[in-house]
């Protein structure tokens, strides 16, 4: 039966190719070595003449491997994988040519055929299957463009390979990719100008098929789903891995961004939109102003395009909803990355808040459709959900943790650690939950050092768009130049079992009306003015079994039209004015 399955694999092919024949028991692949000769008269030819063979005799059951004799090779132009191909490119150099002319050729590679583009006859959904990059370097010698581009495609892989040495544009851009695997790569010396935008900082780009971006592909509203990147480095790069586009209702799916390095980065790491389903876990992060950042969507949707905008470009029709179909558990989780990040990073275009790990979301008030038919979007929040962020270990000079408008997000088992001597006069967090956020859980997190709060949880706008909080519970926090803990104009649960040491101002600081119903059993030490204060129209419902020593003033205060019901089995030690001191003006129904 192999024997049979073999020779049915043997093909008569118009290169000076040697062909080689392999097979298992299911299936046989066709092996097309090139020859030298054909690639020094003309490299890029000689292997887009291969690429083409393959692309009309390919099969999923005889797939064709092109392999190409080490060395190093100028391409001119572009090249061009189809489906059920391997370019095998071990012990060699690709190399953007110094006078590459020609259609396409400031790309590299290219996934599919150039005249996917048309509204007719181009290429639709996930069409060009099983195809994969093994090895080799690809470099784009200072020179501008995308590397390598992959759209409409189903199970692309890249193992071992290094994509570098790019200018004013990104080493690797796909979209409408179901099945992405890139393992064991390397992306580095990705530079650009400062004429560039942002649009060009990601190494690896998860883009939208809008033919403002893709041109060269059939404009459909796909999304990049089943996406594993492993155990890759990147170097010298603005952005590792993210997108800045997205389509309403077409979120990316099932990511797994794990055990990669990112050293020297401009802008962050990881930088998602719009994508559900997501884990991040055990990256190593060094050198960069941000490290994590996940968004519902972003900038009122200035970056989110409807998909009958993409559709209707692609002579297609749509019957994706329009409405903002909100997801209140988009299962995201980011776990176990150890992050250095460097304040003396500066970007080239964006003042972003310098922070280890963003989760936020984003408010559309009008809905405008901009320049390039972005927006549009239906008026509402934009909520992200569903967040899970543990076990990180993040050292900073900016922000550690923030939950900015997301909902049902635990913050749990965290180290922050946060070193003030470089400052840019900020006030910067260990954690920051804010801007309408809801159901918030902050448990067993360690913040050592912060420019201003340890724990912050805050409403920053109108009363009624208030931050909420479920649990407060387990931290320590220590070293703060302001609160340990400051709950302002927020609803919490419970703010209990908290240690917090060495506070310059206040302990734990409830203020401006915020609302805490339980605030027991914390200890709190050597805070520079208070240990505990309810002040300014706060009400903290049980004030009970908190340890307070050695504050600069008073262990406990409630002033300024405060409210509590109990206060009761408090210990104080060392209080400099008075253990326990209820203003006047406020009210506490039960006083122990």
């Amino acid at each position: 039966m192999k024997k049979k399955l073999i020779f049915a694999a043997i093909t008569t092919l118009f290169l000076s190719s040697a062909i080689v024949f392999g097979a298992n028991e299911t299936f046989a692949d066709t092996t097309v070595n090139i020859s030298a000769s054909d690639l020094q008269k003309n490299a890029r030819r000689a292997i887009n003449n291969a690429l083409t063979n393959a692309k009309d005799k390919a099969t999923s059951g005889n797939k064709y491997i092109i392999k190409i004799p080490s060395g190093e090779y100028s391409l001119d132009a572009c090249l061009y994988i189809y489906g059920n191909t391997t370019l095998d490119l071990e012990g060699v150099t690709l190399k953007r040519g110094a006078n590459a002319a020609g259609k396409d050729a400031s790309g590299l590679i290219h996934i599919g055929d150039s005249s996917d583009n048309s509204a007719e006859t181009g290429a639709t959904g996930y069409f060009y299957e099983n195809i994969a990059i093994k090895g080799g370097v690809i470099d784009g010698n200072a020179k501008s463009a995308t590397i390598l581009k992959a759209a409409h495609v189903k199970n692309f892989s890249m193992t071992g390979t290094t994509l570098q040495n790019n200018l004013s544009g990104h080493l690797m851009e796909v979209a409408g990719v179901n099945g992405l695997t890139i393992t064991n790569c390397t992306f580095k010396d990705q530079v650009l100008q400062k004429s560039d935008s942002e649009a060009r900082y990601e190494a690896i780009q998860f883009d939208v098929i809008y033919k403002k971006h893709f041109s060269t592909y059939r404009s459909e509203a796909l999304s990049v789903n089943n996406v594993r990147i492993s155990g890759c480095q990147f170097i010298n790069v603005p952005r590792g891995i993210g997108s800045h586009t997205d389509i309403l209702n077409v979120p990316c799916k099932n990511i797994e961004i794990t055990g990669n390095t990112f050293e020297d980065i401009m802008n962050c790491a990881v930088h998602g939109q719009n994508w559900e389903n997501v884990t991040i876990a055990g990256n190593t992060i060094k050198d960069a102003p941000r490290g994590i950042v996940m968004y519902s969507h972003r900038d009122s949707g200035k970056s989110t395009y409807l998909a009958s905008v993409i559709m209707e470009e692609g002579g297609l029709k749509s019957d994706i909803p329009e409405e903002n179909e909100e997801n209140d558990d988009m299962n995201i989780v980011i776990k176990n990355n150890t992050m250095e990040l460097d304040m003396g990073k500066k970007e080239l275009f964006s003042d972003y808040t310098r922070t280890g790990i963003v989760v936020g979301g984003t408010t559309v008030t009008s809905s405008t459709v901009y320049s390039d038919k972005s927006g549009g979007l239906p008026v509402g929040d934009y909520y992200i959900s569903g967040v899970k962020i543990s076990g990180n270990t993040i050292s900073t000079h900016g922000h550690g943790i923030r939950a900015v408008m997301a909902k049902n997000v635990v913050i749990d088992n965290n180290l922050v650690n946060g070193d003030y001597d470089i400052s840019d006069g900020t006030n910067y967090y260990g954690i920051q939950a804010s801007e309408r956020s809801k159901d918030i859980t902050i448990t067993n997190n360690t913040v050592d050092g912060s420019n201003s709060n340890g724990i912050y949880v805050l409403t920053m706008k109108k009363e009624s768009d208030r931050t909420t909080a479920k649990k407060v519970t387990g931290n320590t926090v220590k070293n703060c130049k302001k609160y340990g803990i400051d709950i302002e104009k927020a609803d919490v649960t419970d703010v209990t079992k908290n240690t917090i040491s060495d506070s310059k101002e206040t302990g734990i600081f409830v203020y401006n009306t915020a609302i805490v119903k339980n605030l027991n059993q914390n200890k709190v030490k050597n805070s520079g003015k208070r240990g505990i204060s309810v002040t300014k129209k706060a009400i903290a419902t049980n004030i009970k079994s908190n340890t307070v020593t050695s504050p600069g003033e008073y262990g406990i205060l409630l002033s300024l039209k405060s409210e509590a019901t109990t206060i009761a089995s408090n210990k104080v030690k060392g209080a400099t004015t008075k253990d326990v001191h209820v203003s006047s003006d406020c009210k506490a129904k039960t006083l122990r």
